[in-house]
């Protein structure tokens, strides 16, 4: 779950969900204090390190929840989630040889805001892109999923709640591609009979007496 008072409001806000790659070796560094409110990156493969100039919070791949000081490097693992602000400065190196791949998801606040990544040195690839200014208002606290799916061909999800938002991308978009309709439903297309990979991101009101973990506020 995500806090109220951490969640952009009021007109210009962004909802932007991206499927990257961050080359082998690479790194970069994001400079831009633009558009304020919660990001996260999640760890699909490879091994990737973050150094932020201010604290941040990391979800591993077991649940558990480690609060990161101001410029103390983390490094993730599959499954590790980075959760932080997009106008937080931070470093990010691929520490390995092979390719890291990350869904990002941002929820921002600026008129003139529009999304297509975070654009560092070796980020990129052929994942999918997914952006919304169409979202409703949330009044308090929301609930966060990220979810893999494997679908076969004609299989996807059917309209998503009116309160809430659902995003979705796949990682490739040449060879895996996807049908997504204005009630935010989808269905999967492949001429190959193959399975497409997706990914959504859904968001909710959260429940009043959820049992979930509070994440996105900063160590005390």
């Amino acid at each position: 779950m995500l806090p109220a008072e951490i969640l952009p409001t009021g007109d210009g806000r962004l909802s932007g969900l991206v499927y990257i790659y961050v080359e082998g070796g690479a790194t970069g560094t994001w400079l831009n204090s633009c558009c304020p409110g919660p990001m996260i990156e999640h760890v699909v493969a490879g091994e990737i390190a973050f150094t932020s100039k201010a604290a941040t919070q990391v979800v591993r791949a077991d649940g558990s929840i480690e609060n990161i000081a101001a410029g103390t490097e983390v490094a993730l693992q599959p499954g590790d989630t980075l959760v932080t602000r997009n106008e937080f400065e931070f470093r990010a190196s691929n520490i390995g040889t092979q390719p890291v791949q990350m869904v990002e998801w941002v929820y921002v606040s600026d008129p003139s805001a529009y999304f297509a990544g975070h654009q560092l040195e070796g980020w990129g690839g052929l994942g999918g892109l997914d952006a919304t200014q169409t979202l409703p208002t949330f009044p308090s606290s929301i609930r966060v999923t990220l979810n893999r799916l494997v679908l076969e061909p004609g299989d996807g999800e059917p309209p998503f709640q009116t309160d809430g938002i659902r995003q979705v991308v796949v990682p490739n978009v040449e060879t895996e591609i996807l049908t997504v309709f204005g009630d935010r439903s989808f269905a999967a297309v492949d001429s190959q009979g193959q399975t497409t990979t997706a990914y959504t991101l859904e968001i909710t009101p959260a429940e009043s007496k959820s049992a979930l973990p509070v994440i996105g506020v900063p160590a005390q």
